[in-house]
Protein backbone atom coordinates (compact mmCIF):
# COMPACT_ATOMS: atom_id res chain seq x y z
CA UNK A 1 0.00 0.00 0.00
CA UNK A 2 1.58 3.26 -1.10
CA UNK A 3 0.54 6.88 -0.88
CA UNK A 4 0.81 8.55 -4.27
CA UNK A 5 1.79 12.12 -5.05
CA UNK A 6 -1.45 12.47 -6.97
CA UNK A 7 -3.51 11.62 -3.90
CA UNK A 8 -1.66 14.19 -1.85
CA UNK A 9 -1.88 16.95 -4.46
CA UNK A 10 -3.35 20.02 -2.80
CA UNK A 11 -4.35 22.07 -5.80
CA UNK A 12 -7.61 20.73 -7.14
CA UNK A 13 -10.71 22.67 -8.14
CA UNK A 14 -13.11 21.52 -5.43
CA UNK A 15 -15.26 23.71 -3.19
CA UNK A 16 -18.01 23.14 -0.64
CA UNK A 17 -20.39 25.16 1.46
CA UNK A 18 -17.74 25.75 4.14
CA UNK A 19 -16.82 28.99 2.38
CA UNK A 20 -20.23 30.45 3.22
CA UNK A 21 -19.99 29.28 6.83
CA UNK A 22 -16.56 30.86 7.13
CA UNK A 23 -17.83 34.09 5.60
CA UNK A 24 -20.67 34.32 8.12
CA UNK A 25 -18.36 33.65 11.05
CA UNK A 26 -15.81 36.21 9.93
CA UNK A 27 -18.12 39.20 9.63
CA UNK A 28 -17.95 40.05 13.31
CA UNK A 29 -14.17 40.01 13.21
CA UNK A 30 -14.02 42.64 10.48
CA UNK A 31 -16.87 44.99 11.39
CA UNK A 32 -14.89 47.25 13.69
CA UNK A 33 -11.93 47.41 11.34
CA UNK A 34 -14.14 48.40 8.45
CA UNK A 35 -15.72 51.17 10.46
CA UNK A 36 -12.45 52.71 11.62
CA UNK A 37 -10.03 51.95 8.81
CA UNK A 38 -9.64 55.57 7.58
CA UNK A 39 -9.12 57.00 11.07
CA UNK A 40 -6.03 55.02 11.99
CA UNK A 41 -2.64 56.68 12.05
CA UNK A 42 0.27 54.90 10.28
CA UNK A 43 1.59 53.72 13.65
CA UNK A 44 -1.83 52.42 14.65
CA UNK A 45 -2.07 50.52 11.38
CA UNK A 46 1.36 48.92 11.95
CA UNK A 47 0.51 48.08 15.56
CA UNK A 48 -2.78 46.51 14.48
CA UNK A 49 -0.98 44.37 11.90
CA UNK A 50 1.58 43.24 14.49
CA UNK A 51 -1.19 42.41 16.94
CA UNK A 52 -3.11 40.40 14.34
CA UNK A 53 0.06 38.52 13.41
CA UNK A 54 0.67 37.51 17.04
CA UNK A 55 -2.99 36.58 17.52
CA UNK A 56 -2.93 34.57 14.29
CA UNK A 57 0.07 32.49 15.37
CA UNK A 58 -1.37 32.00 18.86
CA UNK A 59 -4.76 30.98 17.51
CA UNK A 60 -3.23 28.41 15.17
CA UNK A 61 -1.28 26.87 18.05
CA UNK A 62 -4.43 26.76 20.17
CA UNK A 63 -6.38 25.02 17.40
CA UNK A 64 -3.69 22.37 17.06
CA UNK A 65 -3.67 21.82 20.81
CA UNK A 66 -7.46 21.51 20.78
CA UNK A 67 -7.22 18.93 18.01
CA UNK A 68 -4.75 16.93 20.08
CA UNK A 69 -7.17 16.91 23.01
CA UNK A 70 -10.34 16.36 20.99
CA UNK A 71 -8.96 13.41 19.05
CA UNK A 72 -7.07 11.81 21.94
CA UNK A 73 -9.47 8.86 22.25
CA UNK A 74 -9.55 8.26 18.49
CA UNK A 75 -5.76 8.40 18.42
CA UNK A 76 -5.55 5.81 21.19
CA UNK A 77 -8.03 3.57 19.37
CA UNK A 78 -6.03 3.96 16.15
CA UNK A 79 -2.83 2.95 17.94
CA UNK A 80 -4.41 -0.08 19.58
CA UNK A 81 -5.96 -1.34 16.36
CA UNK A 82 -2.78 -0.67 14.44
CA UNK A 83 -0.81 -2.71 16.98
CA UNK A 84 -3.21 -5.60 16.36
CA UNK A 85 -2.33 -5.76 12.65
CA UNK A 86 -0.07 -8.72 11.98
CA UNK A 87 1.41 -7.55 8.68
CA UNK A 88 4.48 -5.52 9.72
CA UNK A 89 4.81 -3.83 6.33
CA UNK A 90 1.18 -2.67 6.33
CA UNK A 91 1.60 -1.42 9.86
CA UNK A 92 4.68 0.59 8.95
CA UNK A 93 3.06 2.12 5.87
CA UNK A 94 -0.07 3.00 7.85
CA UNK A 95 2.00 4.79 10.48
CA UNK A 96 3.91 6.70 7.82
CA UNK A 97 0.77 7.82 5.98
CA UNK A 98 -0.93 8.87 9.21
CA UNK A 99 2.07 10.98 10.21
CA UNK A 100 2.34 12.41 6.70
CA UNK A 101 -1.25 13.62 6.71
CA UNK A 102 -0.73 15.40 10.01
CA UNK A 103 2.47 16.99 8.76
CA UNK A 104 0.83 18.12 5.53
CA UNK A 105 -2.05 19.77 7.36
CA UNK A 106 0.30 21.54 9.77
CA UNK A 107 2.67 22.64 7.01
CA UNK A 108 0.00 24.01 4.72
CA UNK A 109 -2.00 25.79 7.41
CA UNK A 110 1.21 27.43 8.65
CA UNK A 111 2.04 28.49 5.09
CA UNK A 112 -1.47 29.87 4.59
CA UNK A 113 -1.11 31.74 7.85
CA UNK A 114 2.07 33.39 6.58
CA UNK A 115 0.35 34.36 3.34
CA UNK A 116 -2.48 36.00 5.26
CA UNK A 117 0.07 37.90 7.33
CA UNK A 118 1.65 39.25 4.14
CA UNK A 119 -1.83 40.28 2.94
CA UNK A 120 -2.34 42.19 6.19
CA UNK A 121 0.96 44.01 5.78
CA UNK A 122 0.21 44.91 2.17
CA UNK A 123 -3.27 46.09 3.05
CA UNK A 124 -1.81 48.22 5.84
CA UNK A 125 0.37 50.03 3.31
CA UNK A 126 -2.62 50.57 1.06
CA UNK A 127 -4.58 52.04 3.97
CA UNK A 128 -1.78 54.52 4.64
CA UNK A 129 -1.70 55.55 0.97
CA UNK A 130 -5.47 56.00 0.94
CA UNK A 131 -5.24 58.18 4.04
CA UNK A 132 -2.58 60.33 2.40
CA UNK A 133 -4.78 60.82 -0.64
CA UNK A 134 -7.67 61.87 1.57
CA UNK A 135 -5.44 64.39 3.30
CA UNK A 136 -4.69 65.84 -0.12
CA UNK A 137 -8.40 66.26 -0.74
CA UNK A 138 -8.77 63.31 -3.10
CA UNK A 139 -12.03 61.35 -2.93
CA UNK A 140 -10.88 57.83 -1.97
CA UNK A 141 -14.28 56.36 -1.12
CA UNK A 142 -13.98 53.61 -3.72
CA UNK A 143 -10.61 52.63 -2.20
CA UNK A 144 -12.19 52.49 1.26
CA UNK A 145 -14.89 50.18 -0.06
CA UNK A 146 -12.28 47.91 -1.66
CA UNK A 147 -10.31 47.89 1.59
CA UNK A 148 -13.42 46.81 3.50
CA UNK A 149 -13.97 43.97 1.06
CA UNK A 150 -10.33 42.90 1.40
CA UNK A 151 -10.52 42.96 5.20
CA UNK A 152 -13.58 40.74 5.08
CA UNK A 153 -11.95 38.36 2.60
CA UNK A 154 -8.83 38.07 4.78
CA UNK A 155 -10.91 37.44 7.90
CA UNK A 156 -12.97 34.80 6.08
CA UNK A 157 -9.82 33.01 4.92
CA UNK A 158 -8.35 33.25 8.42
CA UNK A 159 -11.45 31.67 9.90
CA UNK A 160 -11.09 28.76 7.46
CA UNK A 161 -7.36 28.31 8.08
CA UNK A 162 -7.82 28.22 11.85
CA UNK A 163 -10.64 25.70 11.51
CA UNK A 164 -8.44 23.60 9.23
CA UNK A 165 -5.58 23.67 11.74
CA UNK A 166 -7.94 22.11 14.29
CA UNK A 167 -8.68 19.04 12.18
CA UNK A 168 -7.20 15.56 12.57
CA UNK A 169 -7.42 12.92 9.88
CA UNK A 170 -7.09 9.81 12.00
CA UNK A 171 -8.85 6.79 10.47
CA UNK A 172 -10.92 4.10 12.14
CA UNK A 173 -9.16 0.82 11.38
CA UNK A 174 -11.65 -1.94 10.60
CA UNK A 175 -9.11 -4.47 9.36
CA UNK A 176 -6.23 -5.16 7.01
CA UNK A 177 -8.45 -5.47 3.96
CA UNK A 178 -10.04 -2.00 4.31
CA UNK A 179 -6.91 -0.14 5.41
CA UNK A 180 -5.91 1.11 1.96
CA UNK A 181 -9.41 2.32 1.11
CA UNK A 182 -9.80 4.06 4.47
CA UNK A 183 -6.58 5.98 3.97
CA UNK A 184 -7.55 6.97 0.43
CA UNK A 185 -10.80 8.40 1.77
CA UNK A 186 -9.00 10.43 4.45
CA UNK A 187 -6.39 11.68 1.99
CA UNK A 188 -9.16 12.82 -0.36
CA UNK A 189 -10.86 14.60 2.54
CA UNK A 190 -7.61 16.34 3.53
CA UNK A 191 -7.08 17.39 -0.06
CA UNK A 192 -10.60 18.80 -0.36
CA UNK A 193 -10.45 20.64 2.97
CA UNK A 194 -7.11 22.25 2.13
CA UNK A 195 -8.43 23.23 -1.28
CA UNK A 196 -11.37 25.03 0.32
CA UNK A 197 -9.03 27.05 2.53
CA UNK A 198 -6.69 27.68 -0.40
CA UNK A 199 -9.55 28.98 -2.55
CA UNK A 200 -10.53 31.43 0.17
CA UNK A 201 -6.96 32.72 0.24
CA UNK A 202 -7.13 33.16 -3.53
CA UNK A 203 -10.28 35.24 -3.03
CA UNK A 204 -8.45 37.35 -0.45
CA UNK A 205 -5.59 37.83 -2.92
CA UNK A 206 -8.06 39.01 -5.55
CA UNK A 207 -9.54 41.46 -3.05
CA UNK A 208 -6.08 42.84 -2.29
CA UNK A 209 -5.42 43.22 -6.02
CA UNK A 210 -8.68 45.16 -6.35
CA UNK A 211 -7.51 47.58 -3.65
CA UNK A 212 -4.28 48.13 -5.58
CA UNK A 213 -6.17 48.82 -8.80
CA UNK A 214 -8.63 51.20 -7.15
CA UNK A 215 -5.81 53.00 -5.39
CA UNK A 216 -3.91 53.49 -8.64
CA UNK A 217 -7.05 54.73 -10.39
CA UNK A 218 -7.94 57.19 -7.62
CA UNK A 219 -4.35 58.44 -7.49
CA UNK A 220 -4.41 59.03 -11.25
CA UNK A 221 -7.72 60.86 -11.02
CA UNK A 222 -6.30 62.99 -8.22
CA UNK A 223 -3.30 63.96 -10.35
CA UNK A 224 -5.55 64.82 -13.29
CA UNK A 225 -7.74 66.90 -11.00
CA UNK A 226 -4.72 68.81 -9.69
CA UNK A 227 -3.47 69.39 -13.24
CA UNK A 228 -6.86 70.72 -14.31
CA UNK A 229 -7.02 73.02 -11.30
CA UNK A 230 -3.56 74.42 -11.97
CA UNK A 231 -4.35 74.96 -15.66
CA UNK A 232 -7.49 76.89 -14.78
CA UNK A 233 -5.56 79.38 -12.67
Amino acid sequence: MVISIALLSLFGGMRNTFAQVASDGAQGATRAAQKNQTRLSPNQVKNAITKRRDERVSSLQEKRQEATENFKEKRLEFKNRLDAIQDAQKKQVAQRIDQKMGQLNATHTARMNNILESFDQLLGRFIEKAQNLQKEGVDALRVDEAISQAQHAIATAQFAVEAQAGKDYVIVIEGDETLKGDFKTKIAQLRQDLTVAKNLIIEAKKAIALVARELALVRKQGRNQNTSTQSAR
